[in-house]
């Protein structure tokens, strides 16, 4: 959770003291991209985790410099967005995470509140 924790920090400016992370990812998923000839040239499997934003963290964050923009959207909001390889799978995450959420699964009282010592 150490390096999602650094990751946050670098592309969003929020820190441990912003956002509590689950002890561990909920899920993971690839991402393959292939060339013209399709030979793959990249292929990253992404460790999702869950974490909670204190009040007031979406006016602190702040895009970092490898990151073009930062922002909270809603499921609907996301859906409008225009990247086709990226967005059905980052609704089906985030979808999956509402569901352990309003299950009890994924709960903010659980959560370390220090996110870069786990």
């Amino acid at each position: 959770m150490a390096a999602a924790s650094r990751e946050l920090l670098e592309e969003t400016g929020l820190g441990p003291s912003e956002v509590k992370f689950a002890p561990r990812p909920f899920t993971s998923t690839d991402a393959i991209y292939k060339d013209e000839e399709n030979i793959t040239r990249f292929h990253y499997v992404i460790s999702q985790t869950f974490a909670f934003a204190a009040r007031g963290s979406e006016v602190r964050a702040i895009a970092g410099d490898d990151a073009a923009a930062v922002g909270w959207f809603s499921i609907e909001e996301m859906k409008q967005m225009s990247h086709p390889g990226v967005v059905p799978v980052m609704i089906g995450v985030v979808c999956q995470a509402e569901k352990l959420v309003n299950s009890g699964f994924l709960m903010d009282k659980d959560f370390a509140s220090t996110a870069g010592t786990n």
